[in-house]
């Protein structure tokens, strides 16, 4: 079983007769029914609204030390919105710099950011505790809908992602999801593996590895996956490369630089 831990920033008009609707697909990529229903959560000072500020530079999608425009309302250990697509944990705080910073909290991603772009704290939240992901399913979305009497706001979307785990230690699960333009998820589409030369090899148990290219496609919920050997157990100077939507208009060939030591990577993470 899982637990899965939700947070959003509170809508700009949330006040204390807001509530959340949090839905979720479980039965099916397009079938999303009603999880529950909560409160808005007072902020600490009477308010429902998120704290914002921004950030006062530029960040690298590797950096952990954050500054801020302005450190009030923002304290070691919240949660915060950057940009409004990356959720980061603030970490030790010296009046608007925050050190040792955890980027790229739940289904989002470490990004690059401008100085300038907004910085919105993640007050709300909601914990999905014994959660068991349905059999061969990997990624679960879920919705959390802004009410307010009868009017309803846009949907704040939020993935669960549980990468399958690799059969043996020395390798990575390399992952990734696709949605068309119009933000719903593909499936069916073939995501190829290729290793540019054949002298590579596992020092870990002398295994060749097969230069052939592997192909998998994209599930309902456009979830892809492909287990590769982990840089600290490949000697070798081949180079591997996906290719997703081989042939296609939307064809999208991505190097991998780094496999990583661990279990799992989003492939635009490596």
């Amino acid at each position: 079983m899982s637990t899965v831990n939700l947070r959003w920033v509170a809508a700009s008009d949330a006040d204390v007769d807001t509530d959340y609707r949090i839905e979720y697909n479980n039965a099916a990529a397009d079938e999303w029914d009603v999880l529950v229903t909560q409160n808005s959560a007072n902020r600490g000072d009477g308010s429902y609204s998120p704290y914002a500020t921004t950030l006062s530079g530029d960040i690298a999608a590797d950096a952990t030390t954050i500054v801020l425009a302005s450190g009030t309302n923002f304290a070691e250990g919240d949660y915060v919105s950057i940009g409004r697509n990356e959720m980061v944990l603030l970490g030790a705080k010296a009046t608007a710099t925050y050190t040792g910073c955890t980027r790229g909290i739940g289904g989002s991603l470490p990004v690059a950011h401008l100085g300038g772009v907004a910085v919105e704290k993640a007050h709300e939240s909601y914990t999905h505790s014994a959660y068991t992901f349905p059999a061969g399913r990997y990624v679960i979305r879920y919705r959390a809908i802004r009410v307010q009497g009868t009017d309803q706001g846009v949907a704040v979307e939020l993935t669960a992602v549980n990468p399958p785990v690799p059969h043996a230690s020395h390798l990575c699960c390399v992952y990734g999801l696709l949605e068309d333009a119009n933000g719903n998820p593909v499936s069916g589409v073939q995501v190829r593996l290729d290793l540019n030369e054949n002298d590579n090899f596992g020092p870990d148990s002398g295994d060749v590895i097969y230069g052939v290219p592997v192909t998998v496609t994209t599930d309902d919920d456009g979830f892809w996956y492909h287990f590769i050997r982990r840089d600290i157990s490949r000697s070798g100077a081949g180079v591997y490369t996906l290719l997703i939507a081989p042939g296609s208009e939307g064809e999208l060939p991505w190097t991998i630089g780094t496999v990583p030591d661990s279990d799992s990577v989003h492939f635009l993470e490596t």
